[in-house]
């Protein structure tokens, strides 16, 4: 057990990133991908949830260090949570690929790859909870505690187990898979939160009484609720009437000028 949770620590980030590129080569074909989308879609999902949850470790390392904390937070997850479904649906319109299979591709993998993240808090010490007789001994604090990155773990297997059924069933959506999983971890993370250790005690209320990362969890499902309903009134392929409607009503208009043009010179040379 020691041995594994060794392991885990010092090379979670890969062993994570194994785990998203094995699951996404399992599933890409459900989603109608070939494997050059499944590959090239994987490692730009990959990537940006590392960007994404470097760039948030360090606006919460600014953040708490206004509260009088030199706690250094090198990883955030709710960065990668924000970022990834921007660069990956952004990269995909920019190459014409079909991002609503790709993004429901990247919802089950990077779940995989988060989950794996989160054995690496459990036994780095990190993340912990509340303290707590009946818990487990955490080292770094050395004294029995909530273990919140476990039950975490847990949780974002069952909601890869929920995302399968979702995706595999007759009526499933392109697009909605990815929201689907954001939602439900939001939610999930949001309750989990209550259970948290901070050192500070104001870190637990830096945003209406609440911590920074249940403020991000309301907005995730937030977002993953308009999102859904986005897809269910499907107002993108409204949107896109829409902007063909005005685009052939300015090119009718143009066309107009153009003829209305032609006839006034007529007009002159006689």
């Amino acid at each position: 057990m020691l041995l594994i949770g060794a392991i885990l620590l010092k090379y979670s980030y890969y062993v994570g990133m194994a785990a998203m590129l094995l699951v996404s080569l399992c599933i890409f074909k459900k989603f109608k991908l070939n494997i050059f989308q499944c590959l090239l879609f994987t490692v730009v999902a990959f990537l940006s949830d590392g960007l994404g949850a470097f760039l948030m470790g360090k606006v919460y390392t600014a953040v708490i260090a206004s509260l009088g904390s030199e706690e250094t937070v090198n990883y955030a997850i709710y960065g990668a949570v924000f970022l990834t479904p921007v660069l990956v649906i952004a990269s995909a319109a920019v190459i014409k690929q079909p991002w609503p299979q790709i993004i429901d591709m990247v919802a089950l993998s990077e779940m995989f790859a988060r989950a794996f993240g989160k054995l690496g808090c459990l036994f780095g010490g990190c993340c912990w909870g509340f303290e707590w007789e009946q818990g487990m001994y955490n080292y770094v604090h050395e004294t029995n505690m909530f273990p919140s990155p476990l039950y975490e773990f847990i949780t974002m297997l069952v909601i890869i187990v929920i995302g399968f059924c979702f995706a595999f069933r007759k009526k499933y959506v392109p697009g909605s898979l990815y929201p689907l999983t954001a939602l439900l971890y939001g939610g999930t993370r949001f309750f989990w939160e209550f259970t948290r250790y901070y050192t500070y005690e104001a870190e637990r209320h830096i945003v209406f009484g609440m911590s920074l990362w249940q403020f991000c969890s309301l907005i995730t499902v937030a977002l993953s609720i308009v999102w859904l309903v986005g897809i269910k009134k499907d107002w993108l392929g409204k949107a896109k009437v829409y902007i063909e409607v005005k685009q052939f009503e300015k090119a009718e208009a143009e066309r107009k000028a153009r003829a209305e043009k032609r006839k006034n010179k007529k007009k002159k040379r006689k």
